[in-house]
């Protein structure tokens, strides 16, 4: 079964801000992505870029409001050398069993969490854009991180060819793609089973869903 995850700032709500998780509370979201850095007193916060000397909502926060919900929070690492952290404070928290982690996350955590992590191929080679990768390389990648014991490898769904696919079917490896925000395309990939699909469009995909399956039980009941 396909999981869908909420970007951060899905469905027009503000980007790593406690709005957006409150937005998806009580809908059938299988998970929420937000992008994790540490401030300058030592906090985990959550925003994409270089943090400036503000206020920014706090992990923490997250996890207080998520608890109970048993919504998954994909913490995508913008900065290495987080994921003792983010243990640690969802343990404290008690939200760890929910969490998931994506990003700047070292293979050491891939082989200690592979079914917690998933693995952006790009972690491999970070010296070139994965736009500009031959699908060898691709290929040579996946192996490596078959290898390492990864389980679910991100990538940019427009990297994600039926070749890329089929090669990483083939060694165990399932994938999670970014960011989808065409309604068509992520039914498309829901229906080829990848395990992870993050869009902006999440709520409005879930709602198409919904009306689909209305549709087709009317047209039971009437035949």
């Amino acid at each position: 079964m396909t999981q869908i995850t909420a970007h951060s700032g899905s469905d027009g709500t503000a980007d790593n801000c406690l709005s957006f998780i409150q937005f998806f509370l009580g809908k059938p979201i299988d998970a929420l992505e937000v992008d994790i850095r540490k401030n300058h007193l030592g906090e985990l916060v959550l925003n994409h870029d270089a943090l400036e000397l503000r206020e920014y909502p706090s992990l923490k926060e997250a996890f207080l409001l998520l608890k109970g919900s048993k919504i998954l929070l994909n913490c995508d690492l913008k900065e290495s050398n987080l994921e003792t952290e983010v243990e640690q404070l969802a343990r404290t928290c008690d939200y760890w069993d929910f969490v998931q982690l994506s990003g700047a996350v070292s293979m050491a955590f891939v082989q200690r969490w592979p079914e917690k992590v998933l693995v952006n191929i790009e972690n491999t080679n970070p010296v070139f854009l994965l736009e500009d990768w031959y699908e060898s390389d691709v290929f040579e990648a996946l192996s490596f991180l078959a290898n390492q014991g990864a389980k679910v490898i991100n990538i940019h769904y427009k990297q994600l060819t039926s070749n890329i696919y089929q090669k990483g079917r083939s060694l165990g490896l399932n994938f999670s793609v970014w960011t989808v925000n065409d309604l068509d395309k992520i039914q498309a990939f829901q229906e080829q089973g990848v395990y992870n699909i993050t869009t902006r469009s999440a709520w409005v995909y879930l709602q198409l869903k919904e009306d689909q399956h209305e549709v087709l039980k009317s047209e039971a009941i009437v035949s």
